[in-house]
């Protein structure tokens, strides 16, 4: 059967099938208002049986990617991020509904891709009635110039039909530092057990993190240029508790620190 295309114009939105939507039809969606597509397989159409809105709006999450500097002999390896971090956006605005009773409505079932042309973001992946399922790819990139800004694969946590953030097991990359972090992320942070690279330096950071920050005990960073290392405890970013730091010339030290500086 040739495609087929239904025009919504009070929503502003096209939808184009390939084959009869009652059955795993494959589509395109496409929202004028909000500039938002989804491309992949759906559901329906399905009848309204009273005034409803099955609209996506647009939500956000920040990954903080943590500042790190080599510290002189006798402090801490851990500095707190000053700066501005890359934002992370997910927006799914894609209004498949209607808003009048008794008119078609689908829903995103199988695989398929949503690209938010307005913020610069694509998510592929597989779709159970409206929600990510199993691993996906995000993609975030600059609307304007097209410059990717950052990526992340693994799962994500369907809170609300408007949200989509990290949740689980996944990796996100910095393009423009070239820092990954590779771990467990909590609604949308680095939270639980992970290992972050900065990418400048090479140096890495294993062990817990706790609201996108490291903290907790047995956390252990390595700077690769000097050769130093340590292994302690952690509190918002920072050395804090008993550690143990190693130089690259061989110098041991055990003791507390507090807020990355040394007890003495």
């Amino acid at each position: 059967m040739s495609p087929s295309t239904t025009v919504d114009t009070a929503n502003s939105v096209t939808i184009t099938t390939d084959y009869h939507p009652s059955k795993l039809a494959h589509a395109r969606i496409h929202c004028a208002c909000t500039n938002v597509t989804y491309e992949g397989q759906i559901l329906g159409p399905f009848e309204e049986d009273k005034d409803q809105h099955h609209e996506y709006s647009p939500t956000s999450y920040q990954i903080k990617s943590p500042q790190h500097k080599s510290n002189k002999k006798g402090r801490g390896s851990g500095k707190k991020n000053k700066n501005k971090c890359p934002t992370s956006t997910i927006s799914i605005n894609i209004n498949v509904g209607s808003t009048k009773a008794n008119k078609p409505y689908y829903i995103k079932h199988g695989k398929g891709t949503i690209h938010d042309h307005a913020v610069g973001m694509t998510l592929t992946g597989y779709f159970q009635n409206d929600e990510v399922v199993g691993h996906a790819l995000q993609t975030l990139y600059d609307p304007i110039k097209g410059r990717p800004i950052a990526q992340y694969e693994g799962s994500f946590h369907f809170s609300s039909p408007s949200t989509y953030v990290p949740h689980g097991i996944g990796k996100y990359t910095w393009e423009t530092t070239n820092d990954v972090y590779y771990g467990e992320f909590h609604e949308g942070e680095m939270h639980g057990d992970g290992t972050f690279v900065w990418g400048c330096t090479g140096n890495r950071y294993e062990g817990p993190f706790k609201r996108g920050l490291m903290h907790g005990k047995n956390g252990k960073i390595y700077c690769i240029a000097k050769g130093d290392a340590f292994d302690g405890c952690w509190k918002k970013g920072l050395a804090h508790g008993w550690g143990n730091k190693r130089l690259g010339n061989g110098d041991v030290f055990h003791g507390m620190y507090s807020r990355d500086m040394v007890c003495i």
